[in-house]
């Protein structure tokens, strides 16, 4: 029962993921907000969440590193 809710749990983060991602790279195309700006307030985000990782910083279209996220 636990396994099957944390792999329940790992989708729905996926997902979540995935589309917060296709949702920048939306806004970037629309409104071409600063790069580096959405980047780092993204990753602030996904620190505090306690998912910070260099993959998720890499699916966006930006020559941006997160630094020390």
């Amino acid at each position: 029962m636990f396994i099957n809710l944390l792999t329940i749990f790992i989708l729905i983060n996926g997902s979540i993921q995935l589309i917060d991602s296709i949702a920048i790279d939306t806004v970037h195309k629309v409104v071409d907000v600063p790069c580096r700006d959405t980047i780092a307030l993204d990753c602030i985000a996904m620190k505090s969440a306690g998912f910070c990782s260099s993959p998720y910083v890499a699916i966006h279209d930006c020559p941006v590193t997160c630094g020390h996220c």
